[in-house]
């Protein structure tokens, strides 16, 4: 259900500083170029980083495109513009990185690649910088709430909780808090949001907490962010996982822009690949084969080929999605 909240000077003071903390705690260098490649947003070039940075900080100019622009055009887009910072989801990341790849397209401005609204897949680290050279900067944020969770400076794998502005609880099914290591549903409470306080609010996501960060910083720590109870795939069996099935395992099967798995029913498994061309029944098998490994599961699987996977209304987009998980 499509929700508004309200805020105040105050939140909107909080959502300022932290955007701003994130820049100081990865030491930009905020008088170079920022590049974000998002939704709702009108294409455009800009003369500051945005209203937020500008106020507390001298920024360089920035530039902002449409994530509904063809790869091959934000890419193009990407070497006109030449920033040293990009802003995108991480499914966009991939793309572009995966099309970087075949065209042997660099972009030697780049200095550092950040990512916010989807999970962040473990392997496209290891992607970036294969391809690029670079390092991923992640944020675990949400329209509700703004950033919840900032990526450690030191240690990539920790995202440090806001808790100067949130509460963030994580725990299991029966409302106990989980313990470092355990992976747990997220609640959210807003501290000062006294125009519409949210308690407790529970916005669909599991997470693992996390111990205490080695860089010294008191916040609490969520060591990953699992994804929503939508993500997560049902087995015959009754047992349930989040899947992992990172695309290097398929790209020596098939050539494929995009992939996207929808399960359907418990062992009902549909493919989803957005071009270039259609695979012959003999790749389909292997492909399949190799799924149901990374699954580790049975399924009966089909394939469907749209020419473009479209993100979600809200502008994300889910790689992998349960419609068993939703109807339960």
């Amino acid at each position: 259900m499509p929700v508004q909240v309200l805020g105040n000077e105050l939140t909107h003071l909080f959502t300022s500083v932290l955007i701003v903390r994130n820049h100081l705690w990865h030491h930009r260098d905020l008088s170079g170029k920022f590049a974000a490649i998002r939704s709702k947003v009108e294409s455009a070039s800009l003369p500051d980083w945005g209203r937020i940075e500008s106020a507390a900080l001298v920024t360089g100019p920035a530039a902002v495109l449409n994530i509904s622009t063809d790869i091959d055009r934000q890419l193009d887009w990407l070497c006109a513009e030449t920033p040293d910072y990009l802003l995108t989801h991480p499914s966009n990341l991939r793309s572009l990185l995966h099309r970087a790849r075949q065209k042997a397209v660099s972009i030697p401005s780049l200095r550092e690649l950040s990512t916010f609204g989807e999970m962040l897949p473990a392997d496209l680290r290891d992607l970036a910088r294969e391809v690029w050279n670079l390092p991923v900067t992640d944020v675990y944020s949400s329209e509700e709430f703004g950033n919840i969770a900032l990526q450690c400076p030191v240690h990539d794998e920790n995202y440090h909780i806001q808790a100067e502005n949130l509460l963030v609880e994580i725990v299991d099914d029966s409302g106990t808090p989980c313990a470092p290591g355990e992976i747990g549903r997220v609640l959210v409470s807003t501290l000062h949001n006294f125009t519409m306080p949210l308690l407790r609010y529970e916005i669909g996501d599991y997470a693992l907490a996390g111990e205490a960060c080695k860089c010294g910083r008191g916040l609490p720590v969520i060591r990953r962010i699992a994804g929503r109870r939508r993500n997560m795939l049902r087995l015959p069996d009754g047992r349930s996982h989040w899947p992992s099935f990172p695309y290097e395992e398929f790209t020596p099967i098939a050539d494929f822009r995009q992939i996207q798995i929808i399960q359907h029913q418990i062992q009902d498994i549909e493919v989803r690949l957005a071009g270039p061309a259609f695979l012959s029944r003999e790749t389909e098998k292997l492909f399949s084969a190799k799924l149901c490994e990374l699954l580790h599961g049975q399924f009966t699987v089909r394939y469907s080929y749209p020419e473009l996977i479209e993100p979600s209304a809200g502008g994300k987009f889910e790689d992998f999605l349960s419609l068993v998980a939703d109807s339960s």
